[in-house]
C-alpha cells in the first residue's frame, strides 16, 4: 500500500492476491483499541503472541530460539537416487500427481528403522508425454503426446496402478 492505493509487487493479471490484516477491518471486533488491547495481553505470553501474529496480523510467526542453517543443511545432503540407492534401504514406493497434461512421480526408499530416503521426484521427474509415461498408463508406446484431460489422466494411472496392486 502506497498512499492508500495498492501496489502490486509483481503485477499478473491472471493471478491476483491481497493481504490484509485486522487493522484495515471495519467490525467492532478488530478496532484498533481492541487489538492493541489484545496485543499488551499476548506481549509476554508466546503463544498467546503466535495466535495474535497469525490471525489478527496475517503474518507468519517465528518462534524465538535456534534457527536451522539451510546451507549448511544442504551441505550434508547426500546423493540418493535411482542409480545411487543406500543398501540400507529394503522396499521402494512410488506416488504419482495426475496432472492434465502430465504424471510427477516420487519414488521413495524405505529403511527397516522407518527412514525414508527421497530416491526420484521433484521439478526433474516430470512425464510429460515420454515413452515411458505412456507405456506405464497403457501397457504399450505409440509416440504420442498427452492430448486428454485430466478424468482420462486418472484413469490411465489407476489401471496402470490395477496391474500392478490388488486390492483386498
Amino acid at each position: 500500500m502506497a498512499r492508500g492505493a495498492p501496489n502490486a509487487l509483481r503485477p499478473d493479471p491472471e493471478h491476483v492476491g491481497f493481504r490484509i490484516n485486522a487493522l484495515a477491518s471495519l467490525l467492532p471486533a478488530c478496532a484498533w483499541g481492541k487489538l492493541a488491547a489484545k496485543f499488551e495481553a499476548a506481549r509476554n505470553d508466546p503463544s498467546l503472541m503466535r495466535v495474535f501474529v497469525n490471525t489478527d496480523l496475517g503474518q507468519p510467526y517465528e518462534e524465538a530460539g535456534e534457527q536451522v542453517d539451510g546451507s549448511a543443511l544442504a551441505a550434508r545432503a547426500e546423493p540418493f537416487s535411482l542409480t545411487a540407492i543406500p543398501p540400507e534401504v529394503l522396499t521402494l514406493t512410488c506416488g504419482v500427481d495426475c496432472q492434465d497434461d502430465r504424471l510427477e512421480p516420487v519414488i521413495t526408499g524405505w529403511g527397516r528403522d522407518g527412514t525414508c530416503y527421497v530416491l526420484h521426484g521433484g521439478e526433474n521427474a516430470r512425464l510429460i508425454g515420454s515413452p515411458w509415461m505412456w507405456t506405464l498408463a497403457f501397457g504399450h508406446h505409440e509416440d504420442r503426446t498427452p492430448t486428454h484431460g485430466y478424468e482420462a489422466t486418472r484413469e490411465a494411472a489407476m489401471a496402470a496402478f490395477a496391474k500392478s496392486w490388488r486390492r483386498e
